[in-house]
């Protein structure tokens, strides 16, 4: 019906373009969300790298290994899937560890917080806007 009364109207043309207007905006946006949640992870896998390298102690050391191989493969899903872009088990996984004993304080909280808020974040404008990935 919808697109019955779009060509009988005059103004179709105008309601064409404007609904494109929209679209191509929320690609834009989607696009920049999603290479964001991509740069958050890769910095976030850096840090990792650098702080693995500094590390001594050989459970701090495991901890960080293991935290380097979630965040490489979070990369991975999130680069190559829409679907596995809230894929964030292995990053919940990342600092588990840090709580097992010995416990060890996480190093990379703060940033980490920070990811996981914007995924949550994304994950709750696409179930509001009913964006199914």
């Amino acid at each position: 019906m919808f697109v019955k009364r779009l060509k009988t109207s005059k103004h179709a043309s105008i309601l064409l373009e404007r609904i494109l207007r929209v679209l191509l905006l929320i690609k834009k946006v989607w696009c920049i969300f999603f290479f964001n949640n991509v740069y958050q992870r890769q910095h976030i896998y850096n840090e990792i790298v650098s702080l693995l390298e500094q590390a001594k102690e050989p459970v701090l050391k495991e901890c960080l290994q293991i935290c380097k191989e979630n965040y490489d493969g979070s990369i991975d899903d999130a680069t190559t899937s829409i679907e596995n872009f809230d894929a964030n088990n292995g990053l919940v996984t990342c600092e588990v560890t840090f709580n097992e004993p010995p416990v060890r304080k996480f190093p990379i909280k703060s940033e980490s917080d920070d990811l996981m808020n914007f995924i949550g974040i994304i994950l709750s404008l696409l179930k509001q806007f009913e964006i199914n990935l």
